[in-house]
């Protein structure tokens, strides 16, 4: 099975300038030391580790290192808004990782970004909710990771929904469609 790209979503990923690997068949092997400022986000795959970090609070950057050390690049997006000071905010809807993919249970990974006192995040896709804890990235900005079933396809057209909640369990900002 096939998973569909949306055309803006591959348009980003064929831009990205501040990639650190390459998604190709044969990644770079990763180095022993993770990247500077690096926070686990996703061990859900056994041996594979997701990492995000801040690019000087500007942009936002994940990688995948799999269970052979090899790196499965990343990609950097820019925070936009939310790297302005304001009241809790989720960045967009959550970028799936083509990359990292639960073949066994036909998942996909996708990661998000906030701002603000937000402590988890439900995403709703092609019918399915999952909740991800976020991590804090700094002190203002945060990022979460959720698995979906893949089904006939993972894009931001398959998502109708985002919900941040605070730590009371109150939604606090949300994205429908």
């Amino acid at each position: 099975m096939r998973t569909r790209v949306p055309p803006t979503l591959a348009l980003l990923l064929l831009t990205c300038t501040a990639c650190t690997g390459t998604f190709g068949t044969n990644p770079p092997r990763a180095t022993a030391s993770a990247q500077p400022g690096a926070m686990v986000l996703d061990r859900t795959l056994p041996g594979w580790t997701v990492e995000a970090w801040l690019k000087d609070d500007s942009g936002f950057c994940v990688r995948a290192i799999d269970p052979e050390f090899h790196d499965h690049g990343g990609q950097c997006l820019g925070l936009g808004d939310l790297a302005e000071p304001g009241p809790p905010a989720l960045g967009t809807k959550p970028v799936p990782q083509l990359p990292i993919h639960d073949y066994a249970r036909d998942r996909a990974l996708l990661i998000g970004t906030v701002r603000g006192k937000i402590a988890e995040v439900t995403v709703t896709m092609a019918g399915h909710a999952a909740t991800g804890a976020v991590t804090a990235m700094s002190d203002s900005i945060g990022a979460y990771a959720v698995w979906l079933p893949a089904g006939d396809g993972v894009g931001w057209e398959h998502i109708t929904g985002v919900v941040g909640y605070d730590a009371g369990g109150d939604a606090v900002t949300w994205i429908s469609d």
